[in-house]
């Protein structure tokens, strides 16, 4: 039997609730590894209001709030704004440590950011540079899970982090020595892109309001237009995280595909393997190069048999393959209302 994960992670003032359902028939066939990390994670469960605070800072974005960083057991970190006003807590992301605080970039809980990865992945497979160091633009850091995570399979790689609240910065340098390859900044992402730079391979961007909505300036055609023609690579890929689940996020992905599809060649929907028609995250891949091979029937059968390949080539211990299984061409609605 495969691994029981966390369908949704939400945060409150007394914690994080996880509800550790299946989400789907499409069991991961994850390693030994990845199926202990998840049960190390899981039996934390119901200690959030006794973990331990290990740094607290203000946030920049809020007078009234603070992040905080707090410590279960097994290692097990968790990274939350508490105390807004419009919102009282704001769950960030955990990661994992070994007992010298060293973070496991491998140790990887939500769904979304496995599909993220996967997806990454896959698409740099499309750029065929193999000769030169790839280079990844994050908008959004959070935990900086898919930071680490990518920065440790992708050899020789480049990774520039932007982050709004300086808070979340100060966290992570505080309390995590990030390799080298990685440049964390503070700064709005909007403005850092629109900085004439040095193109990136892949840009990940995982920004959420307080009311948990992609700002519409995130997946506006004035915004995609800017990656694609100056930040991207003539091959390079976005990969962009969304909540999915009721008519308010249907709207926004159904305007999402319009922007997409008017600026990007290639592109298409992949829901997270935990998602519901009615709460869950859907995370858009969209290139200027061609997802599809000529020989494939669609889209999914490409993305199956590249995960194939980055399963071995990274050698991933979570399941890519099932990863990629509920994707889903552009302009269709990704869920059912």
């Amino acid at each position: 039997e495969g691994p029981k994960y966390a369908s949704n992670y939400y945060s409150q003032n007394l914690g994080i609730v996880s509800l550790l359902n299946y989400a789907s028939s499409q069991i991961p066939l994850d390693s030994p590894e990845c199926i202990a990390m998840m049960e190390s994670w899981r039996a934390t469960s119901g200690t959030a209001a006794s973990a331990k605070l290990i740094f607290s800072t203000p946030s920049s974005m809020d007078s009234n709030a603070t992040i905080e960083v707090r410590e279960r057991g097994f290692g097990w970190r968790t990274v939350g704004l508490v105390g807004s006003k419009k919102n009282p807590s704001i769950y960030h992301g955990m990661y994992k440590v070994n007992e010298q605080g060293v973070v496991d970039p491998t140790a990887v809980v939500p769904e979304f950011i496995k599909t993220m990865a996967a997806l990454s992945l896959i698409g740099l497979e499309e750029s065929g540079e193999e000769e030169r160091a790839l280079r990844f633009l994050h908008l959004g850091y959070g935990a900086g899970t898919l930071v680490r995570l990518l920065a440790h399979h992708v050899a020789n790689s480049h990774h520039v982090a932007v982050e709004l609240d300086s808070g979340v910065v100060h966290a992570s340098n505080a309390l995590i020595s990030n390799a080298t390859s990685i440049e964390l900044y503070v700064e709005d992402a909007l403005t850092y892109a629109e900085k004439d730079q040095e193109p990136f391979d892949c840009i990940c961007i995982d920004v959420f309001d307080e009311n948990m909505k992609v700002p519409e300036a995130f997946y506006s055609e004035n915004f995609l237009k800017q990656l694609s023609s100056n930040l991207l690579t003539p091959t390079g890929i976005m990969v962009q995280n969304f909540h999915s689940g009721g008519k308010q996020q249907t709207l926004i992905l159904e305007n999402v595909a319009d922007a997409t599809s008017c600026i990007f060649t290639d592109s298409c929907w992949v829901e997270a393997l935990d998602s519901k028609p009615n709460a869950g995250n859907v995370v858009n891949l969209a290139s200027n190069a061609w997802l599809k091979e000529e020989n494939d029937h669609d889209i999914i059968q490409s993305l199956s048999r590249k995960a194939l390949v980055i399963q071995s080539k990274y050698h991933l211990t979570f399941d890519a393959l099932a990863r990629v299984q509920r994707a889903k061409p552009m302009p269709f609605s990704v869920v059912q209302v």
